[in-house]
């Protein structure tokens, strides 16, 4: 069995309440945990999804922008920080995101 492949990715949207959407630069993926294209209002990304263990990945403290080598985990991870109910538009496929390491 071979350990899972390291994906990169760049953090797209950073909303309020720790709402977070990746696009992915390179690795391969499912089909089905992503977007291949998504519009919001005027921007369109490619390759992009949502980030479901929000609580814990804002601990990586990445910026908007930022690069960064991650993993998926298929297991969802229990989310128990204090969470907003404000809206923000983000990709309808969601996944966990794991071990991430910024790349400078």
């Amino acid at each position: 069995h071979l350990p899972p492949e390291r994906l990169v990715g760049k953090l797209v949207i950073t909303g309020p309440c720790e709402n977070y959407a990746i696009q992915l630069i390179s690795g391969n993926i499912d089909s089905s945990k992503i977007m291949a294209l998504w519009r919001n209002g005027d921007s369109t990304y490619t390759n992009v999804f949502s980030v479901s263990n929000r609580c814990t990945f804002a601990r990586y403290g990445l910026k908007r922008g930022d690069k960064f080598s991650f993993l998926l985990n298929d297991s969802l991870d229990v989310q128990t920080c204090m969470q907003c109910e404000i809206y923000i538009a983000l990709p309808p496929v969601w996944n966990t995101v794991t071990g991430v390491q910024p790349i400078p």
